[in-house]
């Protein structure tokens, strides 16, 4: 492919992935500086690194009409372009969590994994064994020492969302990547 036709594929590729909404009004190929726009009040954002990953700290979601801090993440950038969103709601940190703790842990696996379903729908595939939101509190209280792993995945005409979840004893892992179908060009 001659250098004319290359960059204007990758102009036309550049166009497709910025109409692709991710997380919390994030778009493929957004530039760096549209990321700490649309993140303004959603999360403390840390300017991309020498590898192209940008840092987010104190991601609110609103649980009951109050916002909440639940996560922390990064943002992919190739060619000053955003091509991946990692998201991280892990709550760990605690080994022995009082029933606040414990409680929060259930809410947050459950407004996050509401948050992916109500948008995506039910998922294309599911590993593992996911509970379901209103048993996760009775895991933690009833079953402290059990493990339970799934990943599901969802995908729409754009992108990819895979969700990790991982029950360590009272230990919640809870991840979400998303990543754009087309092929990156960036």
């Amino acid at each position: 492919m001659s250098t004319p036709k290359l960059g204007f594929f990758i102009a036309i590729l550049a166009l497709s992935l910025s109409a692709q909404p991710t997380w919390n009004g994030l778009r493929f190929g957004m530039t760096e500086a549209e990321v700490q726009t649309a993140l303004a009040g959603k999360a403390t954002y840390t300017p991309q690194d020498d590898k192209g990953f940008g840092h987010l700290e104190k991601i609110t979601v609103a649980t009951n009409g109050t916002a909440v801090v639940v996560g922390k993440g990064s943002v992919q950038f190739a060619q000053d372009k955003l091509v991946k969103v990692w998201l991280d709601f892990s709550r760990y940190e605690d080994s022995r969590p009082n029933n606040d703790e414990l409680a929060m842990r259930s809410i947050t696996y459950g407004t996050v994994t509401d948050g992916v379903v109500g948008r995506y729908g039910k998922p294309v595939r599911i590993t593992g064994s996911c509970p379901a939101k209103d048993d996760v509190l009775k895991r933690f209280v009833y079953t402290p020492n059990a493990r339970l792993k799934c990943t599901a995945l969802w995908k729409d005409d754009n992108q990819t969302i895979e969700m990790s979840v991982d029950f360590v004893g009272v230990a919640l892992f809870l991840t979400i990547e998303y990543k754009p179908l087309a092929p990156s060009a960036f």
